[in-house]
């Protein structure tokens, strides 16, 4: 397969982020011009660009047919962005909320909680990891100037859970 590997480097006012970009080629002499941008759900989901990760996007890419290249994206703190992101106690929390029957309110309210003492704890050790570094408009954003980075005059975007809201 061909696939190609680099990195978008976000704008300094933008926390200084590093993403990286797979662009896993279509091949075959159907091959479209409008590639499809996947944005992974999460949100905080990495988009599994390692090896392993890698093959899977390789199978469902013969899977799906779609005779396009495939452009796959870590957001920023996710999967292999740098900075990342990583908060063992929000992940403990929804853990524990998975065991628990709480109300929407409740749960919010923790999650809240929880997000902000993450946010708090990873700007102190980085200031790219401020909060106001992380929305979806700043990530459309990334999504927008890799497109136009990567020449494509058409694309299409295909989003999972939060990927949806992001398009």
């Amino acid at each position: 397969a061909e696939i190609h590997c680099g990195e978008l480097h976000a704008p300094t006012t933008g926390g200084m982020f590093r993403l990286p970009v797979v662009v896993l080629k279509e091949e075959s002499p159907e091959r479209r011009a409008d590639a499809v941008f996947y944005l992974q759900g999460g949100p905080g989901a990495g988009a599994r660009l390692h090896s392993d990760g890698i093959k899977s996007w390789l199978s469902w890419k013969r899977y799906a047919g779609l005779k396009r290249d495939i452009i796959l994206i870590d957001t920023r703190g996710t999967g292999l962005s740098k900075p990342a992101l990583v908060c063992a106690e929000y992940n403990r929390t929804n853990q524990g909320l998975l065991r628990r029957n709480t109300s929407l309110a409740e749960e919010l309210e923790l999650g809240l909680e929880v997000t902000r003492a993450c946010f708090d704890a990873a700007a102190k050790s980085n200031p790219a990891l401020d909060y106001r570094h992380f929305s979806s408009l700043e990530s459309a954003r990334d999504i927008r100037a890799l497109a136009n980075l990567l020449g494509y005059a058409e694309w299409n975007i295909l989003g999972v859970s939060y990927g949806t809201r992001l398009a």
